[in-house]
């Protein structure tokens, strides 16, 4: 019972992972509702080529700031880049940061977008063997679960990492250049904690194949012995079935070895040795 529900660990750790992740990849792709406050970073953008004060970067578009929301959004679109040469056009006043980097920034975003995608799809396939390690012996679903949320770990730390270092990096280049910019802690912190249950969730799983294959080690090696123990004592039991007695007879009616009767010697014997 009690191995039952440290199985059970890595189903709410994935579950945990996957319901961060959708918030991630839904998070900006909608301005109204609760997923309207969120978004990656932001900066003063009076003096670009924008129509809002401060604009905000979200997985799906560029957004301006009211109220702490996102509001007068641009078209949404999949992996909407962070790369605000792309964003602003040729303004005056954008740090040459972005111009010289463009394509790093441009990228580092997108692929992040496609790391998050193929992260969440493998947690929701790892979920499918961890649930079944809670009802089997755990080795080959270990496995299976361990194999994916291992995959999911890969990418979502990926894209996690690209995302970081994409906004970081333009939040310094912004305030190097006197721009107020911010990233948005919330964001990231739901993106890393998702990365830290998939990480718990994948050890967890390689645990519970190692304790199955263990388990099934065992299991073969004591059959094996059982079996030769077995061999080895019907060995014996033929050999002494086969014995040969030089010196007793088998009587049936007695149903047991007797010793031979004495055989008399003959008349003519004894003569010859009087």
């Amino acid at each position: 019972m009690l191995r039952r529900v440290f199985t059970f660990v890595p189903v709410i750790l994935l579950l945990g992972a996957a319901l961060l992740l959708f918030f991630v990849n839904l998070a900006g792709a909608n301005p109204s509702g609760v997923l309207g406050k969120f978004y990656w970073s932001e900066v003063d953008s009076s003096s670009f080529n924008a129509p809002w004060d401060k604009a905000r970067w979200t997985l799906y578009s560029l957004c301006g700031e009211q109220n702490g929301r996102n509001y007068d959004c641009t078209s949404t679109k999949a992996a909407f880049p962070y790369s605000p040469k792309d964003n602003f056009g040729s303004a005056e006043n954008l740090p040459q940061e972005f111009i010289k980097h463009r394509k790093t920034y441009y990228y580092l975003s997108r692929f992040a977008y496609a790391f998050f995608l193929i992260g969440i799809v493998f947690a929701i396939l790892a979920i499918i063997p961890t649930v079944l390690s809670c009802c089997l012996s755990g080795f080959i679903t270990g496995i299976l679960g361990s194999i994916a949320a291992g995959v999911s770990l890969l990418f979502t730390t990926a894209g996690a990492a690209l995302n970081t270092a994409a906004h970081i990096k333009g939040r310094n280049a912004f305030n190097k250049a006197g721009f107020t910019s911010s990233v948005s802690s919330v964001m990231f912190g739901i993106t890393w904690a998702a990365v830290a249950c998939l990480l718990l969730s994948f050890l967890w799983m390689c645990f519970v194949a190692g304790r199955g294959a263990s388990k099934k080690l065992y299991s073969g090696r004591d059959d094996h012995e059982a079996h030769s123990e077995v061999k080895a004592a019907s060995s014996e039991s033929s050999r002494n079935d086969h014995v040969i007695y030089n010196d007793t007879q088998y009587d049936p009616y007695a149903q047991q070895y007797a010793p031979p009767p004495e055989q008399k010697k003959s008349k003519f014997f004894l003569r010859r040795t009087q």
